[in-house]
C-alpha cells in the first residue's frame, strides 16, 4: 500500500488516486494572467472564496494560497501577499474539488460522478 493521505480538518483517510490526480494539477499550475494595479482593490483576500494549503508529510507548507472568484476567472495570491494571479474559471473544479471526491468509502472507493 502506498502513502496514506488524510483530509483536513476531518482527518478522514483520502483516496490516494484522487490525491495523485490533484497533485498533478498543481504540479503544472500556470497563470493565465496577472492582476493589473487598478484591479488590486477589488479583491477581498481577507474573506477568500477558497483557500488551499498543501503540506508535506513532515507538515512543511508546500503551497498556501487564497482564492477570490470573479466573472473573468479565479484570482490566487499567496496567503503572505504578493502578486495576484489569474486562472481560467474552468480550473476551479480541478484545483478545488469537493472533499467528497477524496473520501474512502468502506472497503472500496467512492468514484466521483459514478453515483456509487
Amino acid at each position: 500500500r502506498g502513502p496514506r493521505w488524510s483530509l483536513a480538518p476531518s482527518g478522514r483517510e483520502a483516496d490516494s488516486a484522487a490525491v495523485a490526480t490533484l497533485l498533478n494539477e498543481y504540479r503544472d499550475l500556470r497563470a493565465a494572467g496577472f492582476a493589473r494595479p487598478a484591479q488590486q482593490d477589488s479583491f477581498d483576500f481577507r474573506r477568500p472564496d477558497a483557500a488551499v494549503r498543501l503540506l508535506s508529510a513532515s507538515q512543511r507548507v508546500l503551497l498556501n494560497v487564497l482564492v477570490d472568484s470573479a466573472t473573468e476567472g479565479l484570482w490566487l495570491r499567496a496567503d503572505s501577499g504578493g502578486p495576484v494571479y489569474r486562472l481560467d474559471a474552468w480550473m476551479g473544479s480541478r484545483l478545488f474539488p469537493a472533499e467528497s471526491g477524496f473520501v474512502v468509502q468502506g472497503s472500496g472507493f467512492r468514484v466521483r460522478g459514478s453515483g456509487a
